[in-house]
């Protein structure tokens, strides 16, 4: 095969089938969760060869977690993660609608910050 040399051969792998997984994770109040399940998930996209993007939904929490977020954004990149900021509390459907509209996978997978659905069920 034919690589390009702007393309690493992970990179090829992961790209081979084009498909891209789109993750929409609500948060509000998750400060302490968000970086473990964002590991997690993306841990998991490298040992299966996946493209992963978070769709981070972040309503506004007072504990930080919007702060947490755009950390995780800088460490990971922005092709990686995605912040989404909301004005306030707005509930978990209107978060998963706007999540969505930022996807650019043609999967799209809901989650929840809280670990109630493990990425050990992704792939």
């Amino acid at each position: 095969r034919n690589i390009s040399k702007n393309m690493e051969a992970s990179e090829f792998d992961r790209n081979i089938h084009g498909d891209k997984y789109s993750i929409i994770l609500p948060t509000y109040q998750e400060r302490d969760n968000l970086p473990i399940i964002t590991w997690m998930i993306l841990d998991m996209a490298d040992r299966n060869n996946l493209d992963v993007e978070i769709i981070v939904v972040e309503d506004n929490s007072p504990d930080g977690t919007g702060l947490v977020a755009d950390e995780l954004q800088r460490i990971y990149g922005e092709k990686r993660i995605q912040v989404l900021k909301r004005a306030g509390k707005l509930g978990l459907g209107s978060a998963y609608m706007d999540g969505i509209k930022k996807c650019n996978g043609n999967f799209v997978i809901l989650m929840d910050a809280d670990f109630s659905h493990h990425p050990k069920f992704i792939p």
